[in-house]
């Protein structure tokens, strides 16, 4: 980067116990925390423009607001550049952390089969989980019914046929297509 770029990371949303920590950067050497709103660290250097600083996300299980039932961190950021180029904030991303493994296509001979309940079969007793589920294009699945299931990642692994990372109407006709196997 040109040395007129001073670039930052700001928090604009994280999950209760998923944060951002820059080690060594802290008073007395400590590491610094970014996991509220609002708190942003400076990642590079005004007089040369590169970027020096690493930042490593963490979820912390010992954090009192730590739910063991969680599947997905989430923590939205944004850069902002401070320095005179003219630049302006980056849209906000999303980053997402989980314990539980994605299947994919690309690193499993198995694809999504629909079985969420793992009867052997996807019938209608996978219904209501993939109803659950369903979020449509772009979006990620936020399921929200404990008796079923509140893991997007329980539902992209069961539900994702195209690997698209959604579960929409295409998943659907992957669904009809796995019905009865």
């Amino acid at each position: 980067m040109a040395p007129s770029h001073d670039v930052w990371l700001e928090v604009v949303e994280v999950d209760p116990a998923f944060r951002g920590v820059v080690l060594g950067v802290g008073p007395g050497g400590a590491a610094l925390l970014l996991q509220n709103p609002g708190d942003s660290h400076e990642l590079s250097d005004p007089a040369t423009g590169a970027l020096h600083e690493h930042v490593v996300f963490h979820i912390n299980s010992a954090d009192a607001a730590y739910d063991a039932a969680q599947c997905v961190w989430h923590g939205t950021f944004k850069l902002r550049d401070e320095g005179p180029s003219g630049h302006g904030d980056s849209a906000p991303f999303t980053l997402r952390f989980s314990r539980v493994p994605v299947r994919s296509q690309a690193e499993s001979p198995l694809p999504a089969t629909g079985d969420f309940d793992q009867s052997g079969t996807t019938d209608l007793g996978d219904w209501p989980a993939f109803a659950e589920c369903l979020a449509g294009t772009a979006q990620s699945p936020a399921p929200n019914e404990p008796a079923l299931t509140t893991c997007e990642i329980d539902c992209l692994n069961a539900f994702d046929f195209d690997d698209d990372l959604d579960v929409d109407l295409a998943d659907y006709a992957g669904f009809q297509r796995a019905a009865g196997n």
